[in-house]
Parts: structure tokens; sequence; C-alpha cells
């Protein structure tokens, strides 16, 4: 593990925090669980945003090495993609197909998104963000990766999981996400 830093500002020293860089899935689940066994906190938020809410030891994730595309269903407007990715890189890949993502660039990773749950401007025609990630992968307090939703849109019979966890960052770390695609305008 990588030391974050032992002094936030002058006269205030941090606690024990660390960063953490897993380069997959299997690797994240291991250190989720290693984390919660040594009773640390985690997040994948940035730590100095974070210098004064902090009170114990905790694990900082960089989520940025899981990144890939799982699955890009062009014709049915989804793509299932690991929460590291950045939403301009996924703004990139996507205007290739001539296909978006509703929710703005600058807003950094898509676990930030999903964290906060707030799509920016683009709700406002497109929908909430929580009606745009069709399905969800975390892992909860105690390590275990929970799945929730699924890659269409009509696939839930009972209470959407999905929609609780979108913007609840208290529930877990995001580790892959489905979501809703819509077509690139021809014009603006």
């Amino acid at each position: 593990m990588t030391d974050i830093c032992n002094v936030l500002e002058s006269g205030h020293t941090a606690w024990g925090w660390t960063l953490e860089a897993p380069s997959d899935i299997a690797e994240l689940k291991e250190l989720v669980q290693t984390v919660i066994a040594q009773d640390k906190g985690i997040s994948s938020a940035n730590p100095h945003k974070l210098a004064s809410y902090i009170d114990r030891d905790t694990v900082f994730v960089d989520l940025s090495r899981l990144s890939s595309v799982r699955e890009h269903v062009v014709s049915d407007l989804v793509i299932g993609v690991e929460s590291g990715i950045t939403l301009s890189e996924l703004g990139r890949l996507l205007k290739e197909r001539g296909q978006f993502f509703a929710a703005s660039d600058d807003m950094g990773k898509l676990a930030d998104l999903l964290r906060l749950g707030d799509g920016g401007p683009f709700e406002s025609g497109y929908g909430y963000l929580r009606s745009n990630v069709l399905g969800f992968e975390f892992f909860d307090s105690h390590g275990s990766l929970i799945k929730c939703g699924g890659r269409v849109v009509k696939n839930v019979t009972g209470y959407d999981t999905t929609k609780l966890l979108v913007g609840s960052s208290a529930f877990g770390l995001p580790a892959f996400a489905f979501l809703r695609l819509f077509a690139l305008p021809q014009k603006t």
C-alpha cells in the first residue's frame, strides 16, 4: 500500500491513509475483504476532498485501472462498463458509434457519478441518472459483490434496488454498471 500523507495541513495529523489501485475486479474484491477484516474504512473518493470527514484509518481505491468495456450492444443502446472509466473516455468511445451517455463529461469517473447520483444538466432532457443505470455491481460493507438490475430496461419484478443504490455512497464501492445510452443528435 502507498502512504498518501501523514500531515494534511500544518498541525493537522491525518489518520493512516493508503492508496490502492487494483487491476481487476478479483483484485478489488480481495482488497475490499482485506480492508474490512482490518476494520478500516474504504472509499473511491478523493482523499483531499474528504479530509475533514474522515476519522479513522482509510484505504482509498483508485479505480482508474478498472475501466474496460465488458459489453456494448449498439442496437439496444446499452453498454456495460467498469466503474473506473472516466466519463470523457466513455463519451469518446460512444461518439465513435453515434451514441452518448446522458451525463456531463467533466464529472470525473463513472464511480464518482454512481456514488453521487447527480447526472448534471442532462437530467432535464434524458431522465435522472437512476433511470439511466440499468444494472449495477458494488461491494457492500461485508466485502460481498452485490449485483442488482441487468442490461435490459424491463428486468425487475418488485423493488428496483439499482435506483436505491445509485447516489447512495454509504452502501458500497461501485464496480460495474450497465448504462442506458441515447442516439447522438444529428444537430445541436
